[in-house]
């Protein structure tokens, strides 16, 4: 400060409403434009105004990875903030912050992500991990019982997308069109049991 001691100083709100008396320093305030009257010994004035801005508040995006059939333990979630002060601290499940907001290693479950910012801003999400469902298969047939010659139409019933699908392989492969496509036309010599074989992008079968 310059001037000639001692100095008044008087704090006031948008609303002209006074705030503090004589502090250099203020805390703990809400957003909005505050106004700092200075007088000194002399009766010299100082006057100015300062603007306290509103958090944007905290967002985030969140990726997540869920389990594979591989591993039970193999879920996860990547954290990306949008919006607050950075740096940003996460705890999942009441555990203890980082600075990080990668969690890895989880099982399937639902886990609750507590984020705060640097300016003390916090928010908390839900976040649930699913456990990759086992690939299913059925076998349908047009007909079952054929004579010699005769060829009926095999068809494959799976809980998986088309695109899901890496590999098929049908066993045997004597007397099938194709061994590896989901519906192939079957012409058996002699009483046969097809099975067919199903892996996904997983390397779940």
């Amino acid at each position: 400060l310059t001037g000639t001691p001692p100095f008044d100083l008087e704090w006031t709100d948008e609303n002209g409403t006074l705030v503090a008396l004589d502090a250099q320093e203020l805390s703990d305030l809400a957003p909005g434009d505050y106004n700092l009257l200075l007088t000194d010994a002399a009766a010299c004035t100082f006057n100015d105004s300062y603007t306290i801005d509103a958090s944007e508040g905290i967002s985030v995006t969140v990726a997540t990875q869920d389990l594979s059939c591989v591993n039970p333990t193999d879920g996860g979630f990547t954290i990306t903030p949008l919006t607050g002060t950075a740096p940003f601290s996460y705890s999942l499940e009441g555990g203890t912050p980082q600075a990080e907001g990668f969690f890895t290693n989880l099982s399937a479950g639902d886990y609750e992500l507590l984020i705060t910012d640097a300016a003390a801003c916090d928010t908390s999400l839900m976040l649930t991990i699913n456990a990759d469902p086992d690939p299913t298969a059925t076998i349908l047939a047009e007909a079952t019982d054929l004579a010699l010659g005769d060829s009926t139409a095999l068809q494959v019933q799976t809980n998986l997308d088309v695109a899901d699908v890496v590999s098929i392989k049908w066993e045997p492969a004597l007397g099938l069109s194709c061994d590896d496509c989901l519906n192939p036309v079957a012409q058996p010599t002699q009483t046969t049991t097809y099975t067919v074989l199903i892996t996904d992008t997983n390397g779940c079968v």
